[in-house]
């Protein structure tokens, strides 16, 4: 098969300036094991419809215990929100929501989760909706993908809940000359 030069050139656009577009992000669920009463969770930055979204898809599980996990940045304090990546809310025993930054702006406070006005200091206190949640709140590095939270259920189990973030970066300037060393290697098999 033979491809024409402006045809490379131009996937070789679509592909670095486009990843996105030619692959969709994961669905977040949760699997229940019934035997060991635990949950097994796989939290993403999508939407029900995997598409990137700040407040992703939600996960359904049992027996959770509410709560907020907090993926910091690695560096200042845990409970100051510029430090801050991603924030995954249990709602309920049954519900989990990612709510990412999705950028480098930070989270613009309060944020709405489920149709309700959360502030920083709910996040902080542990609260949401007016009320305290079961488990106090959870900070944890970001490691990953995945960055893995192991917080109680309501059997005293711990649950994994394992968050994917920034996935989908963007590909760094050496990527452009990789991809033009791929174009001249190509160089030969353009030849009429």
């Amino acid at each position: 098969m033979k491809l024409d030069r402006p045809v490379i050139v131009l996937l070789a656009v679509v592909i670095y300036f486009f990843p996105p577009v030619l692959r969709a992000d994961s669905i977040s669920s949760c699997t229940y094991d019934a035997t060991k009463k635990v949950n097994i969770c796989n939290l993403y930055e999508s939407d029900s419809n995997s598409n990137t979204s700040e407040n992703g898809s939600q996960a359904l599980g049992k027996n959770f215990l509410t709560g907020w996990l907090v993926i910091t940045e690695g560096k200042g304090s845990n409970t100051d929100p510029k430090n801050w990546s991603d924030l995954v809310l249990i709602s309920s025993s049954t519900t989990t929501r990612v709510i990412s930054d999705l950028g480098s702006e930070g989270f613009k406070f309060p944020i709405t989760v489920n149709g309700v006005k959360a502030a920083a200091g709910d996040v902080v206190s542990g609260h949401y909706n007016k009320m305290k949640l079961q488990n106090a709140t959870i900070y944890m590095p970001e490691v990953g993908p995945p960055t893995v939270f192991t917080p109680k259920n309501m059997f005293g189990n711990m649950d994994t809940i394992s968050l994917y973030s920034d996935t989908k970066e963007v590909p760094k300037p050496m990527g452009l000359g990789l991809i033009g060393a791929g174009l001249l290697l190509c160089v030969p098999m353009l030849k009429t």
